[in-house]
């Protein structure tokens, strides 16, 4: 798969994407993104292992020296990254896309990831194409500096210690706690669909989700689309 960046999507409420038209984006967080999942049971808008991994053993010595033998699980999280503000984009590949006769980029998503979006974030009725995807990148860092981290995110078994680990001590300062937030780049790949691009706020936390402006170069490079005309042009591409 080439994985060079044509697009960003985002799916949602069609009031609340012209609101991100005008700079105004929804960042979540850990906390809140768990308990969509606990609370209201909905697995793909909301993870219950955000930002967590999950340490699994067969031998358990506790400090007293007793043993348990046996299959265990403990959850691992970073509890620096669980007030973070997290704000998510789908990433439309080369394969997610195709060129139309004037150069430009059009979304051209499989069946597949069209049924996940409809499951994944059930009562969306529109989708956001953002055009520029670099220049998008380039505004919000240039809203939050040093502080926005953002890249794409990474999908692997939510038991995955090693690479979870690796991944924590291999960033610009190793060990320091502002590292926590690389957690929240990593999903288990259950989500692998979702193609996520994230924009995380290293050194701010929010209490609850909440808009947080930021002043965009210009908002022609984003539309809005109801989602029965973005499904339908899906279909006609297809003919």
């Amino acid at each position: 798969m080439n994985n060079v960046t044509r697009l960003f999507l985002k799916f949602g409420k069609k009031q609340y994407l012209e609101r991100l038209r005008d700079g105004n984006l929804y960042f979540t967080n850990a906390i809140r993104l768990r308990g969509i999942e606990n609370e209201l049971l909905i697995k793909g808008q909301g993870d219950k292992y955000e930002g967590k991994t999950v340490i699994t053993g067969k031998r358990l010595t506790l400090g007293d020296g007793s043993v348990h033998n046996g299959t265990f699980n403990i959850e691992f999280s970073l509890e620096p990254a669980n007030k973070l503000p997290v704000y998510c984009l789908f990433t439309c590949f080369d394969k997610d896309c195709k060129q139309n006769k004037s150069g430009q980029w059009i979304p051209q998503l499989s069946t597949d990831i069209i049924d996940m979006a409809l499951n994944h974030f059930p009562g969306i009725d529109a989708v956001a194409i953002i055009s520029n995807p670099d220049q998008f990148i380039q505004d919000v860092k240039n809203q939050f500096g040093e502080e926005c981290k953002n890249n794409l995110v990474k999908y692997a078994p939510v038991g995955d210690n090693v690479g979870f680990l690796n991944d924590l001590v291999h960033t610009e300062y190793p060990g320091h706690v502002s590292t926590s937030y690389i957690s929240l780049f990593r999903k288990d790949t259950f989500f692998t669909k979702e193609q996520e691009y994230r924009f995380v706020l290293s050194d701010t936390e929010i209490e609850e989700p909440q808009e947080i402006k930021v002043s965009l170069s210009s908002n022609k490079d984003i539309t809005i689309q109801d989602i029965d005309e973005f499904i339908g042009n899906m279909n006609e591409k297809r003919v």
